[in-house]
């Protein structure tokens, strides 16, 4: 026997008390499955063989079958279907058959998505209240609408009016116009902006008419296209301070160079000048050399550079004007699907990667431009190249003799 078997035995025999072996139950640890098999044997409670459904799986279906026979409680079969994924559907049957609570019905809508159409019918039998009706809505779709129409019935207020133009398309116009009467707040339509693509404009525009704050204009300006030059000018109007000027700069393309321009003139920190680097082409020198003034270590410039998502080009930006990064923005480019333009970039400038991104470019079939380039530039592959272009050339030479034959 092993030394857990030895001091289980001499434990057992010292005859622990129920409330002792449920509590080594609960640390789920090696001793956990030795006092399952122990309370099994004692008359376990509900409580206990709730905790052994959930906690010991080599006793799964033996305790189950025991609480089965007992007659489990629904709080017991809320737990199961919780935080037993196996047991789930089973548990949420046995729930249905008890004549199940409103909380009953929301637990097995909310995690037992075979079962959710058949609990949100009888929750709409049981007189919902609006909490119960927007869970519905959440979570079933097929009985949204009846959901929305019972909701709109029970005066909603502007909050259940948002959860109706999100999901209930067929009652989007009704609620929309409920709501437009009793006064939507800001926070209302920016709810709608951000999650109703057919009342984005709308919403928009009305924001823009209710004296926004800075965080309604960045939104305004993430969401809603058509607005994002007016909302962008009137955040520059605000004061706004360097983070809501970097919407602008991420997303309005005919601001972006004034705004780079304000941000350089408000002390920016070296995540300002990194957006700015990766994102306002004109000012990128000048930026870098205010980043390069504040010292970043190599490691925390490229940290803040990665952390932007930077495209292809913003890749090859890097490698051709920041040395000390050239080696992680081409092996960041390498992950990146690049095309031959960047291979180049990378067997030029990053000797590091030369071989790596010289395989590449074989794979996608350069053409003699693209080999005549490495010729050219790339010293070190020039032999390679050139053997490569010279076999192109002679296959395209026997395959024109082929043809004109």
């Amino acid at each position: 026997m092993s030394k857990i078997d030895d001091t289980w035995e001499e434990f057992l025999a010292e005859n622990p008390t129920r409330s002792e072996l449920h509590g080594i139950l609960r640390k789920i640890n090696e001793y956990s499955e030795f006092a399952a098999r122990a309370l099994l044997e004692r008359n376990p409670t509900n409580e206990c063989l709730v905790e052994i459904i959930k906690g010991v799986k080599s006793l799964r279906e033996e305790a189950w079958n025991m609480l089965l026979e007992k007659g489990p409680s629904n709080e017991d079969l809320r737990y199961i279907i919780e935080d037993v994924k196996p047991l789930r559907e089973e548990a949420g049957k046995k729930l249905l058959e008890k004549g199940p609570s409103n909380e009953d019905l929301r637990y097995i809508i909310e995690y037992v998505k075979p079962l959710r159409s058949e609990a949100g019918k009888k929750l709409l039998e049981q007189d919902p209240d609006k909490w119960d009706l927007r869970y519905i809505i959440d979570h079933v779709k097929s009985l949204r609408e009846e959901s929305g129409r019972k909701l709109l019935e029970q005066n909603p207020s502007n909050e259940d009016l948002r959860y109706i133009i999100e999901y209930v398309e067929p009652l989007r116009s009704g609620a929309w116009n409920i709501l437009l009467e009793k006064g939507p707040s800001n926070e209302d339509l920016m709810d709608i902006m951000k999650y109703t693509e057919p009342l984005r404009v709308e919403a928009g525009k009305m924001l823009l008419e209710k004296g926004p704050s800075n965080d309604d204009l960045t939104q305004i300006i993430v969401h809603v296209e058509p607005l994002r030059e007016v909302a962008g000018n009137m955040l520059l109007e605000q004061n706004p301070d360097n983070y809501s000027l970097l919407y602008i700069i991420w997303y309005v393309d005919p601001l972006r160079e004034e705004v780079g321009r304000k941000i350089l003139e408000q002390n920016p920190s070296n995540d300002d000048l990194t957006q700015i680097i990766v994102h306002v082409e004109p000012l990128r020198n000048e930026a870098w050399e205010m980043f390069n003034k504040q010292k970043p270590s190599n490691n925390e410039a490229w940290e803040m550079l990665n952390k932007q998502k930077p495209s292809n080009e913003d890749l090859e930006y890097i490698i051709y004007h920041v040395e000390p990064l050239r080696v992680e923005a081409g092996k960041k480019l390498l992950e990146q699907d690049p095309g031959m333009l960047s291979l180049f970039c990378i067997i030029k400038h990053v000797e590091p990667l030369r071989e790596e991104a010289w395989g590449k470019l074989l794979e996608q079939n350069p053409s003699n431009g693209d080999l005549e380039r490495i010729i050219e530039y790339v010293e070190p592959l020039r032999a390679e190249a050139q053997k490569v272009l010279d076999k192109i050339k002679r296959r395209d030479s026997l395959l024109e003799e082929i043809l004109n034959s």
